[in-house]
């Protein structure tokens, strides 16, 4: 079909894009945008979403309609953002008293199972905060609505995401160098990072896209058609299946030059745009059934990632002896590491004290 990959999985239609143009028109098109709101279901989907329940796998309806208001409308909207920011720092908090507690005895940290942990609270306690204003005997009630809710925004996806850019900052010490050293200017070294300190920090900004590019939330967007429709020219029949590779597509040496390299720099000076509009980065997907928790989780992941280069540094390892991090990538819908990121924290600003004294080396 020229322009496309085309194949039959009895005893649907497949079409592969590998056009970012292509992609555009199934999701973007303004006649067709809503023949591609509904998602592909198979045995494999199945086994990883326990048949396909759930929100983010929902058929376009009645349903996915509710929960998507219910969670823009009530949770993800910017005064809800805003009015929650304190349970995100208390979140925060939390996370590197933990961390400094491994440091202070030099103890490892599984931090995957610890950052999925924060995310999950974040997330949990925005709800409760939202819904239950405190009345115990509702928290039951909206328990199933958490999880829905939590699987929608994401809270995995800002756990791996920060997961990976550590991982990349640590075996690119020069890297992990700059953005400290961006975050001690702009910061300075007698508070914490927050979250209104973002737009000031330019090249964290710059490492997470990167990271988004290299390791994406949604490594393959995938839609079936609910309808006939026109794209790029071709007649395509309802109940057609079209798979996208995002993470091939951020790894393309015709998108990108030297695409293998983890580089924030590229990111410098562009306005590229990670919320679904730019189609040569779609981390998150695109059209009406992209992630609504971006804003949400880009928030996360900034402060998250910021905040634990800000106050530690980090050995690899269980006994802090490794000299690099292993990137294998896992299987999942989203992409996994193959091996937790295991780490030593070693702190040089105390993340408990209020004044967040530095420790030098020799009070270690």
């Amino acid at each position: 079909m020229g322009q496309f990959s085309a194949s039959f999985w009895a005893p649907h239609l497949v079409l592969l894009l590998d056009q970012q143009k292509q992609l555009k028109n199934c999701l973007k098109h303004t006649t067709y945008n809503d023949a591609f709101l509904d998602r592909p279901h198979n045995s494999t989907l199945d086994y990883f979403t326990y048949g396909g329940s759930g929100f983010f796998f929902a058929p376009y309806g009645a349903y996915w309609k509710f929960m998507r208001k219910i969670v823009i409308s009530e949770l993800l909207n910017g005064k809800t953002l805003e009015s929650l920011l304190p349970i995100r720092r208390d979140e925060m908090i939390r996370l590197l008293k933990v961390l400094s507690q491994s440091a202070k005895v030099g103890k490892s940290v599984e931090l995957e199972g610890e950052l999925i942990k924060m995310t999950n609270n974040v997330i949990s306690r925005m709800l409760m905060s939202k819904w239950c204003s405190g009345e115990d005997d509702k928290a039951e009630d909206i328990r199933e609505i958490i999880t829905e809710i939590g699987e929608l925004i994401g809270t995995d996806t800002s756990a791996l995401t920060t997961e990976w850019a550590l991982s990349e900052l640590i075996n690119h010490p020069n890297i992990m160098k700059k953005a400290v050293e961006e975050i001690d200017h702009v910061v300075g070294k007698n508070r914490l990072l927050q979250e209104s300190d973002i737009p000031n920090l330019p090249y964290l900004q710059a490492i997470v896209k990167e990271t988004l590019r290299l390791h994406p939330t949604v490594p393959m967007i995938q839609r079936i058609s609910t309808k006939d429709c026109i794209v790029g020219g071709y007649d395509i029949p309802a109940k057609t299946t079209i798979f996208f590779n995002v993470w091939g597509h951020g790894r393309d040496p015709t998108n990108w030059e030297n695409p293998l390299e983890f580089r924030p720099e590229r990111f410098e000076g562009r306005k590229l745009d990670v919320r679904g509009q730019d189609f040569q980065l779609l981390p998150f997907g695109s059209g009406s059934r992209m992630c609504p928790g971006i804003s949400l989780g880009l928030h996360v992941v900034h402060a998250t990632l910021g905040s634990m280069i800000q106050c530690f540094e980090w050995k690899v390892g269980k006994e802090g002896n490794l000299t690099s991090v292993d990137m294998e990538e896992g299987i999942g819908i989203t992409l996994p590491r193959a091996n937790p990121l295991v780490c030593v924290p070693m702190a040089r600003l105390h993340p408990i004290h209020p004044g967040c004294q530095f420790m030098t080396r020799s009070s270690r």
